[in-house]
């Protein structure tokens, strides 16, 4: 689901190098992120008394980086993740301890990850944009909401969405965060939470932190060898299972080709997820290989996402008129920007 909150393919790839060696990542520079307290006269109407933040997040370390020409600096939270959310949730939903009668609410966080390249921006219409024409500010958001009587919890819904911001969201994360944070609550103030209680089924936090862990049961996160060969798709990297064994790189006038030798036969192709040459793993993105760091659970790169293009009126060529109505001849440029991109460990997705 892709949302935008008023907050206030690749055509040509630039030939240059071969593959990209991902440079480590050295956390020297944050943009320290402060949650306003906020409150609503929603929370009347729910009986809540606790609180508990699960930080379940595949990187801990920050929440998110920004990506400016060659400057990268990292977002986090000014009192840490965990702090800094149960002082905004307590606030929100005007949790009182001394409340005998309320019961516990556990926020599970699986994503909460800002970037400046979220999504591809849309088109007057609302259509999907091409990767080309830019991309919004925004977050990716996925958090799952339990409520917890005694040893036992009942899940009431997930809320997981890429939120797009339509405008530059510089000096306005923090209130970008908590405008989504205040959209993952509207369905909690929709449900009955004492039904809810009585007639859904429970589990334990044993189950909660099992399933939170199932997503890094695969090969890729256990293997001591990386096996050699193309990775079709996102699936057979995760499997440590390339399916295309037979393959050479090569740096070509339109981008990166990998040639794929199957029953015989020779063939370029640019479709490929990514592949490994026996001891790193590169990743296709934006007609560029590059390399794959891993760090904890998640993987990350520096790299292409896509070629941006520039167009404009050619000033000895166009009218006045053809200014006045974006007309007339126009020059169009295309470039690369190199920035540093995570991969999405669900669906393989780079932001």
């Amino acid at each position: 689901m892709r949302l935008i909150l008023a907050c206030f393919i690749a055509i040509l790839a630039i030939p240059g190098f071969a593959q990209i060696n991902t440079k480590l990542i050295k956390p020297d520079s944050y943009i320290r992120l402060k949650l306003e307290p906020d409150t609503t006269a929603l929370s009347s109407r729910i009986n809540i008394s606790r609180l508990t933040i699960l930080d379940s997040r595949d990187d801990s370390s920050n929440i998110g980086y920004h990506n400016y020409k060659t400057i990268l600096k990292f977002y986090s939270f000014k009192s840490g993740f965990n702090n800094e959310l149960n002082d905004w949730y307590s606030h929100y939903l005007n949790i009182n301890e001394e409340n005998k009668t309320g019961t516990t609410l556990l926020v599970n966080v699986k994503k909460l990850r800002l970037s400046n390249e979220i999504a591809a921006k849309q088109d007057e219409d609302g259509n999907p944009g091409q990767p080309h024409d830019g991309w919004d500010d925004g977050l990716r958001i996925k958090i799952e909401y339990y409520l917890q009587k005694d040893s036992f919890y009942t899940p009431l819904y997930r809320f997981d969405s890429i939120i797009a911001c339509p405008v530059k969201f510089k000096n306005m994360e923090d209130y970008f965060i908590t405008s989504a944070l205040r959209t993952s609550l509207n369905k909690l103030f929709t449900i009955n939470l004492d039904a809810a209680v009585l007639s859904r089924n429970k589990i334990q936090m044993g189950d909660i932190i099992r399933v939170n862990n199932q997503r890094y049961d695969f090969p890729v996160y256990n293997s001591n060898h990386y096996k050699k060969g193309v990775y079709k798709t996102f699936e057979e990297f995760k499997m440590n299972m390339p399916s295309l064994p037979d393959f050479e790189f090569k740096r070509g006038a339109m981008g990166d080709i990998i040639y794929i030798t199957d029953n015989n036969v020779t063939y370029p192709s640019r479709e490929v997820w990514g592949y490994c040459d026996g001891e790193n793993i590169y990743i296709n993105s934006g007609d560029k290989y590059s390399k794959l760091v891993r760090a904890g659970n998640y993987f990350y790169f520096e790299g292409i996402k896509s070629i941006s293009r520039k167009t404009k009126h050619d000033f000895w060529k166009s009218s006045a008129f053809n200014y006045a109505t974006d007309t007339g001849l126009k020059s169009t440029t295309f470039t690369k920007e190199t920035r540093y991109y995570q991969v999405d460990m669900e669906d393989g997705e780079v932001y």
